[in-house]
């Protein structure tokens, strides 16, 4: 598991991240940072308060390494999708009715 940040590119854009967990096929991350128009757009509709804190799993097979740095690169637009995914299901929940609970009076069980 690897605890660092890593700078990747998307498409020549920086995008800083924290791996937090990894299985063989995807990796979760953290992301700090996109200096990526189209995500920042995507991060300002949805909203600070619902897309906090990033974390979305990407499949490793999207992930590639330069061989002349040490840069990763990432496949932007299965990465918009993942992000909107994330954000669709955070404002699901968030939506969700939650009813109210009763208390009980004090030394009175409910059954």
């Amino acid at each position: 598991m690897v605890k660092e940040y890593i700078t990747s590119l998307i498409n020549h854009t920086r995008i800083d991240f924290v791996a937090l967990r990894e299985t063989p096929k995807a990796v979760l991350m953290q992301i700090k940072s996109v200096e990526s128009v189209r995500v920042q757009e995507l991060l300002n509709y949805y909203g600070k308060d619902l897309m906090d804190p990033i974390e979305v799993w990407i499949p490793k097979k999207w992930l590639r390494m330069n061989d002349h740095d040490e840069h990763i690169w990432i496949w932007k637009e299965g990465l918009m999708e993942n992000l909107k995914t994330l954000a669709e299901k955070r404002l699901t929940k968030k939506l969700e009715y939650k009813p109210k609970l009763k208390k009980a009076p004090k030394g009175v069980t409910v059954h």
